[in-house]
């Protein structure tokens, strides 16, 4: 039986081994400038070796490829994300998908999310390429809450490379189902009783229109001045 000494002195074997297993991989890990096209590059660091979410992959670079290039096939997702103002990257890694389409749509706001491991390396790379007003990070796993995002919901989600176990598929699918969820919602206070206020939920089809919603919500609408009696011949779905 292996005493309790053994095992103190096995401990910290193993923690001094992850040390230097650790500083080896910082110290092979420096920002290099990654060139993706017309002119257009990031600044990254990779921590190779520590986790999925701490190197780059090959559709994260492709993507940023795309969104670096002028003209050619994706004209029309460059149409739509020109007039996009805020959005969210899924699984953001280092971050190259989210920070080359803040760099080339200089009115876009984007947040970056990840797993808590990754988010130091993803604010890191956001500071090298001075994008730190445009661009935050924020520690999310899939499947939770999105309510943080609901006074600002984003016009799009993003997310390459991400899928690698068919166990988190669903929770995949449950965070875009919650953002896109989003879109369709907004909040509003109403103050129809002094000194209290109630939270009315809104459906929206299509933001600065006539807002269709259930007759039942039709008093909370006024109070908050939205006409709800028609709604727009010219609405398009949210996308996301």
């Amino acid at each position: 039986m292996t005493s309790s000494g053994e095992y103190t002195i096995q401990n910290r074997v193993l923690k001094e081994m992850h040390r230097e297993r650790m500083a080896r991989i910082e110290c092979h890990s420096k920002k290099v400038f990654v060139e993706y096209g017309d002119g257009n590059g990031l600044w990254l660091k990779e921590l190779k070796g520590k986790a999925l979410g701490t190197q780059r992959w090959a559709s994260g670079d492709r993507f940023a490829a795309m969104v670096a290039s002028s003209g050619g096939r994706y004209q029309e997702l460059k149409s739509f994300l020109e007039n996009c103002v805020n959005g969210v990257e899924l699984g953001c890694g280092v971050g190259t998908a989210g920070l080359m389409l803040a760099k080339v749509y200089t009115r876009m706001r984007m947040t970056l999310t990840d797993q808590p491991q990754c988010i130091s390396l993803a604010e890191e790379n956001v500071s090298f390429n001075n994008l730190g007003d445009r661009v935050t990070v924020s520690a999310y796993s899939w499947g939770d809450s999105v309510d943080t995002f609901a006074a600002d919901p984003p016009d799009f989600v993003v997310a390459t490379d991400v899928l690698y176990h068919a166990s988190v598929f669903d929770k995949f699918l449950s965070s875009l189902e919650a953002f896109a969820g989003l879109r369709l919602r907004e909040d509003h206070w109403v103050d129809d009783i002094p000194n209290v206020s109630t939270k009315v939920h809104v459906d929206i089809v299509c933001k600065g229109n006539d807002i269709p919603t259930q007759d039942k919500r039709g008093d909370a609408a006024s109070a908050v001045g939205l006409n709800f009696n028609q709604s727009s011949p010219n609405c398009e779905a949210p996308v996301v």
